[in-house]
């Protein structure tokens, strides 16, 4: 494990024993491996019994894999293995496998493991977790998750760079730890042989580089003459909590966690949170929660599950108690270290035992409280490849903006020692498109409104094309959310489509093509729904049947329908127009019971009086009727067989529905959520557009979404040759909205360079404006481009840049 994953740990009073043999153990026993490993070296060379000169050899080969110097560890481990010194410590596969695992060598590594798990007779959990990181690793690098990993050059050096955090509310501010040179104090870590670590800031000028880390300061103040390192700001960059580890004369004396509250460009002195009252505790990496109400911290506290574990601290304003451990879904028999908490609500960390590629890996467990207000941690996550590696992969922090991206840190190969990098999460883009056909004669539909209503609250509708097409862009669809399509026109049956984007990580189109329905004049037989001889209750086998109608009225909520229903010609006409009556009632009933509301249903019994006509060709227990075949009395009557007459009686008994009116409107139906832009009343919010970073904000042209960008130094509005043949083949313009002749201005199926057209209608959040005439421009590459002029047509407004907001404001304020 690496030196700097726990600041050195608690060292133990010197002891009196004399030789160089037991000053090199007492070194050792005080993780001062650096000085323990030149002692054995010496001591070594003059050696002759065989089982201390194996002893101390393995001694040589812990002090190099506590310094993470892996240089001599293959042939040491092997000299160790023939000399049967496995037998007295097989965990020598273990650490050898883990040698092969960092070198990427997963043969041998799952070689050396196996062998562990083979000579070991004590169960030791880490032989079968070792195991899994070999296949891990190999799954994780053919299925990687979506970030993109950059090495910051300027941030790393030959020493070890670590755990990075924003320090300043514009996030061009980082401050980390390091043991560079440049570090405080002569004096040199003896577990490392490097100096000791020191906090150092590092700041990004106006070309986003960042510059040359220097000391957070030299006043000794917070950096001293010991190891000082993962720090972490609170949320309103006001106070610094950070580890440090105190060191008395001899030796050091436990490590804890200090805050210092920050004056202009001072800092206060440092006071140490009262997590324990041990001072030889050794307690490290804060992550504080974003009102400072409770505090995560690493520790090998008495009562944790194995080694380092992660715990909990609530308190207020830097004194904090009740001291929890987050429990065995967190903390394993391994080391679990350096949390990170983002927005609250999700924990990421670094454990070296969960399932993860080797050495430690970073996980994410999402926080929630349940019903008795118990904090609860879900199963933790591996974020896989390339975040983490066969390699120490740990201390991560997020942009303060919420945005998936921030840096962490790494020993990885490529790495010299331990580097700083950048991550940002690929992002996951959803779109939703489709054509709308009429469904008899398969021409496209143009005029179809659609509506896109998420269960975020959000609505954003659009109108088809002449080809029928619609689409809601990236910006439109959001992760995470249930969407519902709702597609209307006058004359068609109006259509819902689910869609849903939770729990998807992979980008995504939806392809929602719709055949449109035309409303009917003629009644529509309903699928079939038999009655007992004489009875006219709905057999629950027959309610899958109204199903459809169901669905056509609850997207349909202005329609009107009529339930008839038909019997047969038996019996006398009085008792089949009472029977047919009740048959009708009890659908209207059943209905209602659904939900449906009663003014919109119309229940009438037609008894015998209306044969059935067949629309199409129906085969029933094997006889066809073929289409304009009317079912009366006399056609039923002349059939040969007593089965073919039954069969057309059966067709004749029958439930319809007719739309009577498509004009209802109901008192108490539900309110449709307003269709908006991405806007507050008086205030529209834009993202920067380029290197002038010009604001861009969602807009309707002719009730068509798009983007507009407003430029207020532009002399004319101005739209790109794509985006003009968009506005034209989409029917949100026409050639009679080009000025001049058509023929001349649209050729070839393109628009010549510098035509004009007349946009009738541009609505930006909730404010309208008309007429405007817009240039078309070949080089053109930005959305539709406003000028000042133009923008003033929608009222009077101030940029706020810092909240990137375009704010209207009212004439008598």
């Amino acid at each position: 494990m690496l030196s700097f994953v726990f600041f050195s740990m608690l060292l133990f009073s010197a002891c009196s024993g004399k030789g160089k043999l037991k000053k090199a153990d007492q070194a050792f026993n005080e993780y001062k491996y650096d000085k323990a490993l030149k002692i054995y070296k010496k001591v070594q060379r003059k050696l002759k019994d065989k089982d201390k000169k194996n002893y101390v050899l393995w001694k040589m080969a812990e002090c190099n894999r506590f310094k993470s110097d892996y240089k001599n560890l293959p042939s040491t481990y092997k000299t160790l293995i023939d000399c049967q010194y496995d037998t007295i410590h097989p965990e020598i596969y273990l650490y050898y496998g883990n040698y092969f695992l960092q070198a990427n060598r997963l043969d041998k590594a799952q070689s050396m493991f196996q062998t562990f798990i083979d000579k070991d007779t004590t169960q030791d959990v880490r032989g079968p977790a070792a195991l899994q990181k070999v296949a891990l690793a190999q799954e994780y690098e053919i299925n990687p998750g979506k970030y993109d990993v950059i090495k910051v050059k300027s941030l790393s050096s030959t020493f070890d760079d670590f755990c990075p955090t924003y320090s300043n509310q514009a996030c061009n501010e980082l401050i980390f730890t390091s043991n560079r040179g440049e570090a405080t104090g002569k004096l040199k870590d003896e577990w490392t042989g490097n100096k000791f670590s020191d906090l150092f800031i590092t700041r990004k000028d106006l070309k986003g580089r960042w510059g040359t880390p220097v000391l957070l300061e030299e006043d000794k103040v917070i950096n001293s003459e010991t190891n000082e390192g993962s720090p972490m700001m609170n949320q309103r960059f006001t106070t610094l909590y950070f580890t440090r580890c105190e060191k008395s004369d001899e030796s050091q004396v436990g490590c804890g966690i200090y805050t210092t509250k920050r004056q202009g460009t001072l800092w206060n002195e440092p006071a140490r949170l009262a997590l324990s009252e041990d001072s030889m505790a050794v307690i490290g990496h804060p992550a504080v929660s974003t009102d400072e109400t409770f505090l995560i911290f690493a520790s090998d506290l008495s009562g944790g599950k194995g080694g380092k574990d992660l715990w909990i601290a609530r308190g207020k304003s830097g004194s904090y108690d009740d001291i929890q451990n987050l429990g065995s879904v967190i903390n394993t028999p391994g080391d679990e270290m350096f949390p990170y908490l983002h927005g609250d609500t999700v924990l990421y960390f670094a454990s070296d035992f969960h399932p993860g590629m080797g050495g430690l890996d970073i996980f994410r467990s999402n926080i929630s409280v349940d019903e008795a207000g118990n904090t609860v941690f879900s199963e933790p996550v591996n974020l896989r490849f390339p975040i983490n590696t066969i390699a120490d992969d740990f201390g991560i922090c997020f942009h303060p903006d919420g945005s998936n991206e921030g840096f962490f840190s790494s020993a990885r190969k490529g790495s010299q020692g331990v580097d700083l990098y950048y991550f940002v999460l690929e992002p996951v883009i959803f779109t939703i498109s489709g054509v709308m056909m009429d469904e008899k004669t398969m021409l496209y539909e143009a005029g179809v409104t659609v509506t896109l209503t998420g269960s975020d609250g959000s609505a954003i509708q659009t109108v088809t094309g002449e080809n029928g097409s619609y689409t809601f862009n990236k910006t439109q669809v959001h992760q995470n959310v249930d969407y519902e399509l709702l597609i209307e026109k006058e004359g068609f049956f109006s259509k819902i489509e689910k869609i849903s984007t939770v729990g998807l990580e992979n980008s995504k189109n939806f392809k929602v093509n719709v055949d449109m329905i035309s409303v009917p004049k003629d009644p529509i037989v309903l699928p079939e729904i038999l009655f007992d001889l004489a009875k006219w209750d709905l057999k629950p086998q027959f309610q899958d049947s109204l199903r459809g109608l169901i669905g056509i009225l609850e997207a349909n909520p202005s329609l009107v329908v009529e339930l008839a229903a038909h019997t047969d010609s038996r019996g006398s006409e009085e008792s089949n127009d009472e029977l047919s009556q009740k048959r009708a009632q009890s659908v209207v009933d059943y209905l209602i019971d659904r939900g449906i509301e009663s003014p919109r249903l119309v229940a009438k019994g037609y008894g015998e009086r209306v044969p059935r006509t067949i629309q199409q060709p129906v085969t029933r227990d094997g006889f066809t009727f073929e289409t304009g075949t009317v079912l009366t009395e006399d056609f039923i009557n002349g059939l040969e067989s007593r089965v073919h007459r039954e069969a057309a009686f059966q067709l004749n008994r029958r439930i319809e529905f007719s739309i009577i009116s498509t004009r209802y409107t109901s008192a108490v139906q539900d309110e449709k959520p307003k269709v908006v832009i991405a806007t507050q009343d008086n205030s529209v919010i834009y993202v920067p557009e380029g290197k002038k970073e010009l604001p861009k904000m969602e807009a309707l042209i002719n009730k068509m979404s798009e983007f507009v960008v407003l430029d207020e130094s532009a002399r004319n509005a101005v739209i790109s040759l794509d985006g003009a043949l968009q506005l034209l083949r989409d029917g949100y313009i026409s050639k009679d909205d080009f000025l001049g002749d058509p023929e001349k201005v649209i050729v070839g199926g393109s628009i010549v360079k510098g035509a004009k057209f007349n946009i009738d209608e541009i609505k930006i959040g909730t404010r309208v404006a008309y007429d405007f005439q817009v240039v078309v421009d070949h080089n053109w590459t930005e959305p539709l481009t406003i000028t000042k002029e133009m923008m003033q047509r929608f009222g009077n407004y101030e940029i706020d840049i810092a909240a990137k907001r375009i704010v209207f404001v009212e004439e008598n304020q």
